[in-house]
């Protein structure tokens, strides 16, 4: 069914009259659901700033968006690499 399909011109004009529902119903929901928003918020700000997504390397969202994160995983891989170096040579005491 082509004209079942999002964008397409059979479709365009019920899209137009019904996207703003989407937005609204969610914002009813969570005004219903949580009365206190100052927790959505918080989750908000955790989740955003404060806590690590694999899939961004270990990154907070944050870190992606505001362009920090290349030079944090710079940063990362310099510690690391120092790290290594001085595990080897504690390797090398040890061994001699």
């Amino acid at each position: 069914m082509i004209a079942a399909q999002l964008g397409h011109a059979d479709t365009r004009m019920t899209e137009k009259r019904y996207a703003h529902l989407s937005p609204s119903c969610v914002a009813q929901t969570i005004r219903a659901n949580f009365p206190n928003l100052g927790i959505v918020r918080s989750v908000i700000e955790y989740y955003n700033h404060h806590r690590y997504h694999e899939s961004l390397e270990n990154l907070t969202p944050a870190d992606v968006y505001f362009g920090r994160g290349q030079a944090i995983l710079r940063e990362r891989h310099r510690i690391k690499q120092k790290t290594i170096e001085h595990r080897r040579s504690l390797h090398r005491m040890l061994v001699a």
